[in-house]
């Protein structure tokens, strides 16, 4: 579509980098393709997760900080209030994305009936998640009066879809994108291997919040096989997390005689990552469904990540994964639950250099054709006729 002027556009997400995490990405990978397109962008964050960082002072959007305590229980109070200068501001803007229905809820409410198109942005666990029947009658009023709900993967819209029955009219699938900028091989040395003693050593790696459904364990439990066969193998953990869950994750490893193999770095920050991905043989994260919690991926950005840096992935075959892995053409989908099936590919993966090279390779030829974040936005803006 050829434009007579450039968009004014608003994000309001309560994550933003340098908070971590899949939606803080999402926002993050939009609002800078949106910027380079020439379009004016604000990004309503919360004040919280981005916090004390200059990162976005040369950035080609501009950040409004959002206050407020208690945001667990008062995020609709504080959205609706900066929905509202957003609906007072004049020139009006022409599109409000809302990066969850949580914070979605005003915009929907407020820009009803105006020229102002309203997207919301369902992930996954915050509309998979077991919740009240107010909630849900709620989700559901925000998802009917949002011009249109982008589901990152097949997996998140289906749920919608069998839980409040929206318009298919209404909601479309855009995965989530990849900043190949941000993520590359890297030609030469690796310094970050000197730092943590890994020259000789066959690096498995997952880079992601430390929480239940990430599947650490499996990994873990995983590794003895492996270390049969290849004793010169670490398992990086890298990332924050639960504390209780990475407390659960280190008693593991000591019964299992791991303590030596399983190095926890803790925080990574955003310019160490690709550094990180690079580091490593093989990328795993094995995706669980938590069906008592209604926890699951609704995608994974992790897995395009470490396919941009060239790397062959193995994730989880359950909730939106699918989406982000190519089976058999950029990694591997393996039964969540299933140690031997996880184990199995690591082992042909880790004796076969050559497939585990084409893996990669091909995982980041998919990238750059369909998951940049330039394609993500080109396909949404069509979506609502901009």
């Amino acid at each position: 579509m050829i434009r007579d002027r450039s968009l004014r556009i608003a994000i309001l997400s309560e994550d933003f980098p340098p908070w971590t995490g899949g939606i803080a990405q999402w926002a993050y990978g939009i609002a800078s393709s949106l910027g380079r397109m020439g379009h004016e962008v604000t990004v309503c964050a919360k004040k919280k997760s981005v916090k004390n960082s200059n990162m976005h002072d040369r950035a080609s959007y501009r950040v409004v900080t959002m206050g407020g305590t208690q945001w667990k229980y008062l995020r609709a109070l504080y959205s609706g209030y900066y929905a509202t200068k957003l609906y007072l501001e004049k020139p009006r803007f022409d599109l409000i994305i809302s990066t969850t229905w949580n914070i979605a809820m005003a915009p929907a409410f407020l820009f009803r009936g105006t020229p102002v198109k309203t997207i919301v942005v369902a992930h996954g666990l915050e509309v998979t998640r077991n919740m009240s029947d107010l909630r849900l009658r709620l989700l559901a009023y925000t998802l009917r009066h949002s011009t249109m709900t982008v589901a990152v993967s097949r997996f998140t819209r289906d749920r919608i879809m069998s839980r409040i029955g929206l318009n298919p009219d209404q909601t479309v699938v855009i995965p989530n994108g990849v900043d190949l900028n941000r993520f590359y091989r890297i030609q030469g040395k690796n310094p970050l291997r000197t730092k943590l003693g890994l020259l000789d050593k066959k690096v498995i790696l997952t880079l992601a919040r430390i929480i239940e459904r990430k599947g650490h364990d499996m990994m873990i439990r995983a590794l003895p096989r492996v270390l049969e066969k290849y004793p010169n193998t670490l398992y990086l953990i890298a990332g924050r997390g639960r504390r209780d869950v990475i407390e659960g994750l280190k008693s593991l490893s000591r019964e299992l005689g791991l303590t030596d193999r399983v190095l926890f770095t803790g925080y990574v920050e955003d310019a160490e990552m690709n550094y990180y991905y690079n580091l490593c043989d093989v990328y795993v994260m094995v995706s669980r469904e938590l069906t008592d919690k209604g926890d699951t991926e609704g995608f994974g950005i992790t897995y395009l990540e470490a396919n941009s840096c060239g790397k062959p992935v193995i994730g989880g075959n359950s909730g939106g994964v699918s989406d982000a892995i190519a089976h058999g053409q950029t990694g591997f989908l393996v039964d969540p639950e299933d140690v031997s099936q996880l184990t199995d590919k690591l082992l042909l993966l880790l004796s076969n250099p050559e497939l585990a090279d084409r893996l990669g390779r091909q995982g980041l030829e998919r990238a750059q054709k369909f998951f940049t974040w330039d394609h993500a936005v080109t396909r949404l803006l069509e979506t609502v006729g901009l």
